[in-house]
């Protein structure tokens, strides 16, 4: 890997950090995630997972979600400075923790067991507009400590990568 790395242009590790940062995703939730449905940037994305495919760091599988090689996947500690997925984070709570957070939510999962709570709070948590209703209602000291969290356009790229995905800049070093 430590001889692969450097050798990839920075669009194609801009898309990589993106596909960790996914953990399990789909093309189309890259897609969505860099906003490149159509035109150049879909054309710089397919570039991008091509010279990633070359190089058997990226390829899809026969399920539709993309696979990463595990040393470059490991090669960011917080892909896109996001922390672990919510799934991992609530690992070690127990099943009433789980109830009280959903309780609190008003969510109701489909059933009591802990997989089901943690599954309830993940699909609540994956809903956008669920989330900003949230922090919309939380404390001002709350929303403000969020407001540092919530924009990630201190991140390259994260909201605009128009600039990353210029399909001429994802062939490799020489």
């Amino acid at each position: 890997m430590a001889l692969v790395l450097p050798r990839l242009a920075l669009p194609c590790l801009q898309v990589a950090e993106a596909i960790a940062a996914l953990t399990t995703g789909s093309r189309e939730d890259l897609e969505r995630l860099l906003d490149a449905t159509h035109g150049d940037r879909a054309h710089g994305l397919d570039a991008a997972l091509e010279a990633l495919a070359d190089r058997a760091l990226v390829w899809p599988a026969d399920n539709g979600l993309l696979l990463m090689a595990a040393p470059l996947r490991n090669a960011w500690s917080s892909p896109l400075g996001l922390d672990a997925p919510l799934v991992r984070l609530l690992a070690g709570s127990n099943s009433d923790e789980l109830g009280r957070m959903l309780a609190k939510l008003d969510v109701k999962p489909a059933a009591s067991r802990k997989e089901s709570r943690l599954a309830a709070l993940v699909d609540h948590h994956s809903d956008p507009a669920r989330v900003a209703a949230l922090v919309a209602k939380a404390p001002a000291g709350t929303r403000k400590l969020l407001g540092a969290v919530q924009g990630l356009d201190h991140v390259a790229g994260v909201r605009d990568f128009s600039h990353m995905i210029d399909p001429r800049r994802c062939r490799p070093a020489v």
